[in-house]
């Protein structure tokens, strides 16, 4: 169509394009240089990548369907269609190195510079270890308890991308066989280094510079065990041993014989002269056989006496002498030398101890030793029993044997003791009267009494205000259960009967209460004396009640106190 304009046709450009087909549908109408109307409503498009940069484009694509494919990135940031066009990157392996004193149980550690694609071989792998890596940590432990022991060396060898001058290790945990964390540092990027164990810094020590506490020679040896004094007769190095007068190294020297003889060996000293003495029995009931120790003597034989009349077979050692018989014989009860027994001498020290006597029954007989060398046994209970202390009141003449009944009686007041408590002595005591001297009513009263003991309490202006007083033996207490109160005054307030020393009584423990209940401020002067000033008293010499209760009068001007 032929548009007219009124001027500037050059400057036209047409724009809002619609229009239809026959059934009234919308065309694809664009504008193509300003007015040009091109309609493409037939698909006759050749479609796929029109990116010349692509890696798939199309050059035959009229239309481009969004399918173009760039590649892929290398390492270096570079892209490319083929990972294959890549070029090399750089890597390899690096060696993480330990030095350590103690025995290592797991590791952990960090990696920077480089990527980790794996770790192998080294002390972790010779020991078992399973080694872990991402690209940026590597943990090692096992899984069996075993452990990569102290030393030093290649812990494990890292596979590493990028450059292996680079690889740094950080963030270090080292782990002993219990659990706990070593102290561990890493030098020099690669190395990890504990020092747990003490070293040795002493020069004077055989180990200095080593781990461990410092070891010094034994006393008299230098540090490759080479004596350093002069050995003795042992050949002990700086030993005491000496030859003794025997010609013995470290012997004991001279043995000395039972009569003083110094020799060096006792088979060379004369026969000893034995002494003998008898064992006595005193026995209620048979024998049938006996052990006995000898304290004072060394024994050497034994035999003779009831015993051997007996047929009883007699053995003895150093220290004792056992008897019985082989074909049940015993000695009867009675008395006489139950044995003899000979000692290398001092037979007058010889005494028994640890008897052991039995009856044909084989039971133990109650066998005691009086005099050192006399068994007495008294098996038949034939005692007439009672209390056998001549001190006791119930004292029994007839009694051979005591049975704990001895009665002595009870104590009088005195400490002295008596069968019958009607024989004490009589008791002192009497009556005490407690004073006082009040300016206020008293309403209740309680002390305590030392010195004797009260028994009762009576009279005095207490008992005439009607108190109720009570007493036990150290403590008074009166009060009335009619409100009733005893003045202002002075006088006996209560008579105690005491037992003791009358002159030996006296209050404490003082509490006086007022009407309304509440406590003055009562003392105790002389012993028995309860003194309450609680009203004010006037102490002005020119006041006309001077020294009376209350607070000080004084007469009107021009009067004198009589009101003259």
């Amino acid at each position: 169509v032929q548009v007219e304009v009124e001027s500037n046709a050059a400057d036209a450009c047409l724009s809002g394009l619609v229009f239809s087909d026959s059934a009234g549908e919308a065309l694809p109408a664009v504008v193509d240089g300003c007015t040009t109307v091109v309609i493409d409503a037939i698909d006759d498009n050749v479609y796929g990548c029109t990116d010349e940069s692509a890696c798939n484009f199309d050059s035959d694509a009229t239309a481009d369907d969004g399918s173009c494919d760039y590649g892929d990135y290398c390492w270096d940031g570079s892209q490319v269609c083929d990972l294959a066009d890549c070029p090399d990157q750089p890597g390899g392996d690096v060696a993480v190195y330990y030095n350590t004193d103690s025995a290592i149980a797991g590791f952990q550690f960090n990696v920077s510079g480089a990527d980790v694609t794996g770790a192998s071989g080294g002390a972790a792998e010779a020991a078992g270890f399973t080694v872990s890596t991402s690209s940026s940590v590597v943990i090692g432990f096992s899984l069996t308890g075993s452990t990569i022991p102290a030393g030093e060396g290649v812990l494990t060898n890292l596979s590493v991308v990028g450059d292996t001058d680079e690889v740094c290790l950080s963030g270090l945990i080292v782990s002993d066989p219990a659990g706990n964390q070593y102290a561990a540092e890493v030098i020099d990027c690669t190395t990890i280094v504990i020092d747990e164990i003490e070293t040795c810094e002493d020069d004077n020590a055989c180990n200095t510079g080593d781990d461990g506490a410092c070891e010094y020679p034994e006393d008299n040896f230098d540090c490759d065990g080479n004596c350093t004094v002069e050995e003795d007769c042992n050949g002990d190095c700086g030993g005491d041993a000496v030859v003794d007068d025997c010609g013995v190294c470290d012997g004991p020297g001279y043995s000395y014989c039972w009569n003083g003889d110094a020799v060096c060996d006792l088979a060379d000293c004369p026969d000893q002269p034995s002494e003998t003495f008898a064992v006595y029995f005193d026995s209620d009931v048979d024998i049938a056989g006996f052990q006995f120790n000898v304290d004072g003597a060394t024994v050497v034989g034994a035999g003779g006496g009831a015993a051997e009349d007996a047929g009883f077979t007699i053995s003895n050692s150093a220290t004792t002498v056992l008897g019985f018989s082989l074909t049940g014989g015993t000695i009867a009860a009675g008395n006489g030398v139950l044995v003899q027994v000979e000692v290398e001498s001092n037979a007058a020290d010889a005494c028994l101890s640890g008897l052991v006597f039995s009856d044909s029954a084989g039971e133990a007989l109650p066998a005691v030793v009086d005099g050192c060398n006399t068994v007495v046994i008294d098996a038949i209970d034939d005692n007439v029993y009672g209390c056998t202390d001549s001190d006791a009141c119930n004292y029994n003449d007839d009694a051979t044997a005591d049975d704990g009944s001895c009665d002595y009686g009870d104590y009088c007041w005195d400490g002295s003791q008596v069968c019958d408590l009607a024989d004490c002595p009589d008791q002192p005591g009497g009556d005490v009267a407690v004073y006082y001297n009040t300016d206020s009513a008293i309403a209740g009263f309680q002390f305590n009494v030392s010195g004797a003991d009260v028994t009762g309490a009576s009279g005095g202006a207490a008992e005439a205000a009607g108190f109720t007083v009570s007493t036990s033996s150290s403590v008074v207490i009166g009060f009335s259960l009619t409100g009733s109160t005893i003045p202002a005054g002075e006088g006996v307030l209560t008579n105690l009967s005491v037992v003791g020393d009358t002159d030996e009584v006296c209050l404490s423990g003082l509490i006086v209460s007022d009407p309304a209940g509440n406590q003055y401020a009562a003392e105790v002067i002389d012993c028995t004396t309860i003194v309450i000033d609680e009203i004010e008293t006037c102490e002005d010499d020119n006041a006309c009640n001077t020294g009376d209760d209350g607070a000080c009068e004084y007469p009107e001007d021009n009067f004198d106190c009589d009101g003259n």
